[in-house]
C-alpha cells in the first residue's frame, strides 16, 4: 500500500507539472512568436510527432506491459528490452529517412527547413528515450524527478533565449534538446535494471501484438494530431497558431478528466475479470456521474469565457483564435464520455476491437471534414472537424459499450447539469458589463458559476455524486483541523 500512495503522490506531481509547464511558458512565448511563430513551430511539430508516433509502433505501450511481467526477471527484462530497443532503432531508421525525403528534397517545405532538422533529431532521439522501461519498473519517483529537473531548464533556456520574433528555432531547439536529456539520464539509470543481449527472430516473437497497438494509436492519432498537420499543409502558419492554441487549452482541461479515469482502469479491469457485475457497475455509475457533474459545465464555461481565456493566455494577436476555441468547447465531454465507455468498458472487457471500428470511423469523418472544410475556413473547419469526430466516436463508443455490459447510464444527469450550467450566460453577462478588468471579469465568472452552479445541483437536482463530494471535501478539513489542533 505504501508503494502504491507513493507512486500515487508522484504521478499528481507529474500532473500538475504538465499543466504548469505551459501555463507558464506559452503565454510568454505567445507574445514574442505570435500567431505565425507558434503556426511554423506547431506545423512541423505536429508532424514531426506523426513521425515519432508511427516509428514507436505501439512499443511506449506494449512496452510497458512487457517490462511489468518481467520486473522480477533480471535476464528475460534485459531480454525483451534489448529486444524492443532493436525493433525501435529499425523502425526509426527508416522513419527518419522517409522524413528527410519528405521534407528535405521538397522546396514547398524550404521555409521550414531549420525547423525540420530539428525535428529530424527529435525523431531519433525518441528511440532512446525508453520512457516504457520505467513505467514498467514502476520508477515514477525517478520519471517525475528527472522531468520536472528537464522542464526546469526548459522554462529558463526559453525566458532566456526566446526574446524576440523569429526565434523559433531557438524555441523549438530548446525541446528537442530536452528529449536529448530525458535520453541521457534515461541511459545512465537504464544501466541499474538491464544488460544488453542478443536475440532472433525479435520481428517474428512481438510483431503481430505490436503492429495491433500500432494501428489501434495511428488510427486514432489522424483525428487528435493530424489536424494540425493539415491544417499547416492546406491553410497558412497563422491559423495553424490560432488553432493550436485552442487545442492546447482544451489538452490541459482535458488531462484532467483523462488522469480521474485512468485511476478507475484497474479496479474495473479486476471487477470485469472477477465477473464481479454489481462492483463494476458501482464503479461506472461513479465515473459517469462525475464525468458528466463536472465536464458539462466545463464545457460551457469555456466557452461562454474564451475571449478572456484567449486575451491572458496568447494575448491580443491571438483573438481569431476565440472562434475555434468556442467551436472545440464541447469536445470536453465528449472526450471525457469516451474515455468512460472506452477506455473503463471496452478495453477491460477485452472488446479493444470495438474500440479500432470506432477509432477507423473517427479517422474517416476526420480526413473527409477537413479535406472539405479546412480550405475554405481554416481554423474554424479543423476545429469543426475535431468536435464532430469526437462526438462521432463517443456515439459508437456507447453503442458498442452498453452492448457488451449491463450498465444503463444516468442520462438524467446531463440534462440537470445543462439546466444547472445555464446562469452561467446570465452572470457573464453582467459581469462583463459592469467590469473592465479581463483577469476580475474572469475570476468573478468562475466564482460566481461555481457556487451556482454547485447550489443548483445539491438543492434542486440532489445530485449524489456532489454530495458525496463534498461530505468527502468535509471529512478532508476536519481531518486538517484536528490534526493543526495537536
Amino acid at each position: 500500500m505504501g508503494t502504491i500512495k507513493k507512486n500515487a503522490f508522484y504521478n499528481i506531481l507529474l500532473s500538475i507539472s504538465q499543466i504548469l509547464f505551459p501555463l507558464i511558458t506559452f503565454p510568454y512565448i505567445s507574445r514574442v512568436l505570435g500567431p505565425v511563430g507558434i503556426g511554423n513551430v506547431s506545423f512541423v511539430d505536429s508532424v514531426t510527432q506523426y513521425f515519432i508516433l508511427a516509428a514507436a509502433l505501439g512499443i511506449p505501450i506494449y512496452g510497458v506491459r512487457e517490462i511489468a511481467k518481467s520486473k522480477g526477471n533480471p535476464e528475460k527484462r534485459s531480454k525483451v528490452f534489448s529486444e524492443l530497443l532493436i525493433i525501435h532503432l529499425s523502425t526509426t531508421a527508416l522513419a527518419v529517412s522517409l522524413y528527410v525525403g519528405i521534407f528535405f528534397t521538397s522546396s514547398h517545405f524550404e521555409v521550414y527547413r531549420p525547423l525540420f532538422y530539428l525535428g529530424a533529431g527529435a525523431l531519433f532521439f525518441q528511440s532512446l528515450a525508453i520512457e516504457w522501461l520505467f513505467q514498467g519498473l514502476e520508477e515514477f519517483p525517478y520519471i517525475t524527478k528527472r522531468t520536472l529537473v528537464v522542464r526546469a531548464f526548459s522554462i529558463l533556456a526559453i525566458f532566456l533565449l526566446v526574446n524576440k520574433p523569429g526565434d523559433e528555432v531557438w524555441y523549438y531547439g530548446i525541446s528537442c534538446i530536452s528529449v536529448l536529456i530525458n535520453v541521457l539520464f534515461n541511459i545512465t539509470y537504464a544501466k541499474r535494471f538491464i544488460h544488453l543481449r542478443r536475440s532472433r527472430n525479435i520481428f517474428k516473437k512481438h510483431g503481430k501484438a505490436l503492429l495491433y497497438i500500432f494501428s489501434l494509436g495511428l488510427v486514432t492519432s489522424v483525428y487528435t494530431v493530424l489536424d494540425t498537420a493539415l491544417l499547416g499543409f492546406l491553410s497558412t502558419p497563422a491559423q495553424v497558431g490560432y488553432y493550436a492554441t485552442s487545442a492546447r487549452l482544451i489538452k490541459l482541461v482535458v488531462m484532467i478528466f483523462v488522469a480521474f479515469s485512468t485511476v478507475l482502469i484497474p479496479p474495473l479491469s479486476k471487477a470485469f475479470h472477477e465477473a464481479n457485475e454489481q462492483s463494476a457497475n458501482l464503479l461506472l455509475e461513479k465515473s459517469f456521474g462525475y464525468t458528466i457533474l463536472l465536464s458539462v459545465p466545463a464545457s460551457i464555461g469555456l466557452y461562454i469565457v474564451a475571449p478572456m481565456v484567449i486575451e491572458l493566455y496568447a494575448g491580443s494577436q491571438f483573438t481569431e483564435a476565440v472562434r475555434s476555441l468556442q467551436i472545440l468547447a464541447p469536445s470536453i465531454l465528449f472526450i471525457s464520455l469516451s474515455n468512460v465507455f472506452g477506455m473503463q468498458i471496452l478495453n477491460p472487457t477485452n472488446n479493444e476491437r470495438l474500440f479500432f471500428k470506432a477509432a477507423i470511423t473517427g479517422m474517416l469523418i476526420s480526413l473527409l471534414i477537413n479535406f472539405s472544410l479546412i480550405p475554405f475556413l481554416g481554423q474554424v473547419g479543423a476545429a469543426l472537424s475535431s468536435v464532430i469526430t469526437e462526438f462521432s466516436v463517443l456515439a459508437l463508443l456507447i453503442f458498442y459499450a452498453l452492448r457488451k455490459v449491463n450498465f444503463r447510464p444516468a442520462w438524467k444527469l446531463l440534462w440537470q447539469a445543462l439546466l444547472a450550467s445555464l446562469p452561467v450566460v446570465v452572470v457573464c453577462r453582467l459581469i462583463v458589463v459592469n467590469i473592465s478588468s479581463v483577469p476580475l471579469q474572469l475570476v468573478l465568472i468562475i466564482s460566481a458559476t461555481i457556487l451556482i452552479y454547485a447550489g443548483i445541483q445539491c438543492f434542486a437536482f440532489h445530485n449524489p455524486h456532489l454530495s458525496a463530494l463534498l461530505e468527502m471535501l468535509q471529512a478532508k478539513l476536519g481531518k486538517a483541523k484536528n490534526s493543526l489542533k495537536r
